[in-house]
C-alpha cells in the first residue's frame, strides 16, 4: 500500500509571480519575477534554487506544476494573491 511518498518519476516545479501593470493603460496581469528560475523537488542540485527580491506590499503568489522528462503535466496551479 502507497503512503503518497513513493517515486513516481515526476518532479515539481515552483515559481513566484507578481501583480503588475503589463503595458502603457491600467492593464494589470501577473507576471514571473525571474523568467526561466524554477525551485525544483531535487534534491541536492545547487541549480534548484531561485533568489527573489521584491519590495513591501506587493501582490505575489506561488505557482506549481508537475514534470517529467522535461514535459509539464497539467497546468500550473496558483495560490490566491497575498502581500509580501
Amino acid at each position: 500500500m502507497s503512503g503518497g511518498r513513493d517515486a513516481d518519476g515526476y518532479s515539481v516545479h515552483a515559481k513566484l509571480q507578481r501583480w503588475t501593470k503589463i503595458n502603457i493603460g491600467d492593464i494589470w496581469d501577473w507576471r514571473d519575477f525571474r523568467t526561466g528560475c524554477y525551485d525544483t523537488t531535487s534534491i541536492g542540485s545547487p541549480e534548484s534554487h531561485c533568489d527573489y527580491s521584491f519590495g513591501e506590499d506587493q501582490g505575489i503568489r506561488v505557482c506549481i506544476v508537475r514534470k517529467k522528462d522535461g514535459t509539464r503535466y497539467g497546468s500550473w496551479q496558483c495560490s490566491p494573491r497575498t502581500n509580501s
